[in-house]
């Protein structure tokens, strides 16, 4: 069966990724939303806490995927948000278990020590933001919008998936 989650990947020297993950546009929907503050450091209020030995499981519903080696670092020098942050010089990625539908993802990037180059992407392949370089001290805010299907139809039935959709758009 397959995993529905929203796959970012981040290729990085070092990234500040507090993620927010809004509810999908559909209106029927109402859960909360997702606001992640990556690293070992103080926790901002009404975000959730990532810490890099946080693996993926479905009963948490997110973490990151197995096989990256992640660095926590707290610069413990700025607000909650920007003085930690986690990150590897290899590819790495963080999912969500979420039900279908667009999502408003906003990623703040930055390091007040160093300058920072981060490309993300979405759903294994998908290109959201192309080398988002910060200047030493600099953050920069992005949004993009992530669309979350899955073969499953609502009322009953699925579509079928061919295997190229299971190996290069899902994680399994």
């Amino acid at each position: 069966m397959l995993r529905k989650t929203l796959s970012l990947l981040a290729l990085t020297w070092f990234v500040s990724f507090p993620v927010i993950i809004p509810q999908p546009s559909s209106a029927a929907y109402e859960k909360p939303i997702f606001r992640f503050d990556f690293g070992a450091g103080k926790t901002m209020p009404g975000y959730t806490q990532v810490q890099p030995t946080m693996l993926y499981s479905p009963a948490l519903g997110y973490g990151f995927e197995p096989g990256a080696t992640l660095t926590s670092i707290d610069r413990a020098r700025t607000d909650g948000l920007r003085s930690d942050f986690i990150t590897s010089d290899k590819p790495f990625y963080f999912s969500g278990a979420l039900p279908g539908g667009n999502y408003k993802v906003t990623v703040t990037f930055g390091d007040v020590d160093e300058p920072t180059d981060t490309t993300v992407k979405a759903e294994l392949r998908r290109l959201m933001l192309e080398r988002v370089q910060t200047a030493k001290g600099k953050f920069a805010t992005r949004s993009f919008v992530v669309n979350v299907r899955t073969p499953e139809i609502m009322g009953g039935g699925a579509v079928k998936l061919k295997d190229r959709e299971k190996t290069m758009e899902w994680r399994a």
